[in-house]
């Protein structure tokens, strides 16, 4: 069953970006390319919980 995706207000996200900024000293493409390396570990962690027999089945409809 699918868990519904949680939305994060606007306020949060503003102060997320803030941090991520300074983490990289103000360097916005070091900003995202972190925010992309984060989402692609991710990415890889999710493919390694689902079982290739699920994924070569794929969702029934």
């Amino acid at each position: 069953m699918r868990r519904p995706m949680k939305t994060i207000p606007i306020e949060d996200l503003e102060d997320v970006v803030d941090e991520v900024l300074a983490l990289v000293g103000g360097d916005p493409r070091q900003a995202i390319m972190a925010l992309v390396r984060g989402q692609h570990d991710i990415a890889a962690e999710l493919s390694e919980k689902i079982s290739a027999g699920y994924e070569r089945r794929g969702t029934l409809h």
